[in-house]
């Protein structure tokens, strides 16, 4: 059960109805920061839309002033809200809040913004990856575990910017000392062509 919330009023509300994940989650105080670490719950970051809300405060300013300044008040503590909380222990999982005001295909400049509030870029990659799994309850690099790589020009653990150069992405599956690779073609195959794939190799671990 997650909610989306930007209010800093809500967010007790939410942590005493036991909500699993908050989205956004602009409002976080020390105190409630310290109730999320202490709960293991995530938040879900969406700094690129927290970034709109000084077009949401012009848009409302004339007519709601105080909505406006708060606004800008939580777009301008955006990024040392996100370091307290990571840096007190809260699981980060990255999202955009896509698909409404923001169009899809965002994720970067997420992981951008990850970076102004000051993560690593092994933390963001964990933020975008790792964690996120963990949450869904999807299989890390383990034996048997199947896996989408993306296989890029440099190591992202030094600057997830590499992320967005062209990749090639293959399937995988994890089977003892070896992944069982599948890599696809330059562009990935429509819903339905698995054939056209190639054929199946062997990579050492």
């Amino acid at each position: 059960m997650t909610t989306h919330t930007f209010d800093e009023e809500t967010l007790p509300l939410v942590l005493d109805a036991g909500f699993d994940c908050l989205e956004h989650a602009t409002g976080l105080t020390d105190e409630t920061i310290r109730r999320v670490a202490e709960a293991g719950i995530p938040v879900v970051t969406t700094l690129v839309n927290v970034d709109e809300f000084e077009t949401y405060a012009s848009q409302g300013e004339k007519k709601f002033p105080a909505y406006a300044a708060h606004m800008r008040r939580l777009r301008a503590g955006r990024y040392d809200r996100t370091r307290d909380a990571h840096d007190a222990g809260v699981r980060l999982l990255v999202g955009t809040d896509s698909g409404g005001v923001l169009g899809h295909g965002i994720i970067h400049d997420e992981l951008d913004e990850l970076d102004g509030a000051g993560l690593s870029a092994t933390e963001i990659l964990e933020a975008a990856a790792w964690a996120p799994r963990r949450f869904l309850g999807a299989p890390g690099l383990e034996d048997g575990a199947p896996a989408d790589l993306l296989v890029v020009p440099a190591d992202p653990r030094e600057d997830h910017r590499i992320l967005r150069e062209r990749a090639t992405w293959c399937s995988a599956v994890a089977r003892s000392r070896e992944l069982i690779v599948r890599a696809a073609p330059a562009a990935e195959p429509e819903p339905g062509r698995a054939d056209d794939l190639a054929p199946p190799h062997r990579v050492a671990r």
